[in-house]
């Protein structure tokens, strides 16, 4: 009888390592967020109820994320990450800022567009002249072309460049708030969609043209707040002083989540 007993239990304590084991494997992945240490890390979990997993890189300065991979700018290089958010690729990149999208990199400082992903990697290099302006946001490259986003005399210009030859084939004046008001906050360019975070709102105007207003907490001072892709439907928005928000935006609408706090190693 006690060999029975004893059979049993362990029966059960593997039945409940196994359940535990599957639950982790299964937990859906939101995407990718940076906490308020600036420390890149997997999200976990459904909306309202994430878990934040051990830290990918320690400082990450941008980012942006879609699902199914994307690309880090630390201090000195550009990481690439595949679909769970592991790092794969590590290059070396030109000096100052970057303006990312899950699959591009442009460069200011040398005025090159690199084209990282599904596609064969590409880098080409615009003449700053041709552009116009200063480049704000990539939309998704289709390995033909490339459609910008860049700021012209205070306004939002759609700028698309062929990247077999690097010139440009296409200008068009961004409608609404979008093109109005562009270029004075965080602007995102996610599958024909925008989205512009200001110092207490988000605005999203859709490839249709209907734009919806989201307001948040503002951070110290009314700064700007700035913004990244984390997911397949999902952007951080930080305000300087204020907790990140992960934001979920749907053809529905959108809705802002807290991220969980993480407290500084001792």
């Amino acid at each position: 009888m006690m060999n029975r007993i004893a059979v049993l239990l362990l029966a059960c304590v593997a039945c409940a390592s196994l359940a535990r084991a599957e639950s982790n494997l299964g937990a859906p992945v939101v995407g990718v967020t940076r906490d308020s240490l600036g420390q890149l890390r997997q999200v976990y979990g459904v909306a309202g109820n994430f878990v934040l997993r051990d830290a990918i890189i320690e400082t990450a300065l941008n980012w942006a994320f879609d699902g199914k991979g994307g690309l880090v700018k630390t201090y000195a290089e550009l990481l690439t990450l595949d679909r769970a958010g592991k790092v794969t690729g590590r290059r070396a990149m030109p000096r100052g800022s970057a303006i990312l999208s899950a699959g591009a990199a442009f460069f200011p400082a040398t005025s090159e567009l690199w084209l990282i992903g599904k596609h064969p990697d590409r880098q080409i290099r615009i003449e700053p002249d041709a552009l116009g302006g200063d480049v704000v946001a990539l939309g998704t490259p289709d390995g033909r072309s490339a459609p910008l986003a860049v700021c012209r005399a205070n306004h939002v210009w759609l700028v698309l460049v062929d990247v077999t030859s690097n010139a440009i084939t296409r200008e068009t004046l961004a409608s609404g708030l979008i093109g109005d008001q562009g270029c004075a906050g965080a602007l995102l360019w996610i599958e024909g969609n925008f989205l512009l975070a200001r110092a207490r709102d988000l605005i999203i105007q859709t490839a249709a043209g209907d734009e919806r207003h989201l307001p948040f907490a503002g951070g110290a001072h009314g700064a700007q707040a700035a913004m990244h892709r984390a997911g397949d439907h999902w952007v951080q928005v930080e305000g300087e002083g204020a907790p990140p928000l992960l934001v979920l935006v749907t053809s529905d609408g959108e809705k802002s989540y807290r991220l969980p706090s993480v407290e500084p190693r001792p």
